[in-house]
């Protein structure tokens, strides 16, 4: 175990290092820099640290970009598109919830959502967690990308990173986490949540800003990580990939992610006028 903890660890450290190195290479400012490193070592511990990692990440925006750092992070936003926002996340925590207890009740599942004994710090991290990767995965780096690759169009830089952000999710858990949330992400899983990673990037690419996208990622999460799902089978609670092998991995949920990123494509007509359309950096 010694041994496998510290090749984990030599992994988990070659792609913090390689993430650092590609956001330097695209955005070029010691302060963006800082931001990275900020998000990789205060997002993913619990409670009120994500938070906290928020207020820095913003902070250090506003001295790489004084003039600019709401567009950069994806933070302009105008009176209609807070207000569809707003309208958008209890349509995504009551479709998701629907969606994966249908999933979990066909597969002797049973699912109990933390909603009706809810914790509250819980809830924080899960709000703070979805904002600084929605600022930092989402319109950090699709501006960058989109400001790199200038004669790119938006939608095979969606593709791209939605396909990175798909494909990760195998080493992270199959390599790096260590103990009962380990193990190995199925096809399924992985092509679903390339599905949705292309919605959540064509969102945020078309729109300018994160909203509908924080959205659809906080909605979904906290009912997907927020709850406890127990194999009335074997008489053990699911894992993380296991849970997401169950939900994500399911068919159902794919041809839902496909008719979404279908759906996502109108963003790209001009003459789509529901959603306020922001210029990119």
């Amino acid at each position: 175990p010694a041994r496998i903890k510290i090749k984990q660890n030599a992994v988990l450290y070659y792609l913090m290092k390689k993430i650092i190195e590609f956001y330097s290479k695209l955005l070029r400012s010691p302060w963006a820099v800082l931001m990275i490193i900020v998000f990789l070592g205060f997002n993913y511990n619990y409670r009120l640290v994500g938070l906290l990692g928020s207020i820095i990440i913003i902070l250090l925006s506003r001295k790489a970009w004084p003039e600019n750092w709401v567009n950069w992070l994806g933070l302009k936003f105008n009176k209609k598109s807070i207000a569809l926002s707003i309208i958008l996340l209890p349509v995504i925590i009551i479709a998701s919830y629907l969606v994966i207890l249908q999933i979990s009740a066909i597969e002797n599942i049973s699912y109990r959502s933390w909603l009706a004994d809810p914790d509250i710090l819980g809830y924080i991290h899960s709000f703070s967690q979805t904002l600084n990767e929605e600022m930092i995965l989402g319109a950090l780096l699709l501006n960058a990308l989109r400001k790199y690759f200038s004669k790119l169009h938006p939608l095979w830089i969606a593709l791209s990173a939605a396909a990175v952000f798909a494909l990760l999710h195998y080493p992270f858990y199959a390599w790096i986490v260590f103990g009962e949330h380990s193990g190995e992400i199925t096809i399924v899983a992985i092509l679903t949540l390339f599905a949705i990673g292309v919605v959540r990037n064509n969102l945020i690419l078309q729109t300018g800003h994160i909203g509908y996208a924080w959205a659809l990622h906080l909605g979904f999460n906290i009912v997907f990580f927020r709850g406890d799902f127990y194999d009335l089978a074997k008489n053990i609670f699911l894992n993380q990939p296991e849970r997401f092998n169950l939900i994500l991995g399911s068919y159902i949920m794919l041809i839902i992610g496909i008719i979404i990123l279908i759906a996502s494509l109108l963003l790209y007509r001009k003459d789509f006028k529901i959603f306020h359309h922001i210029k990119p950096c």
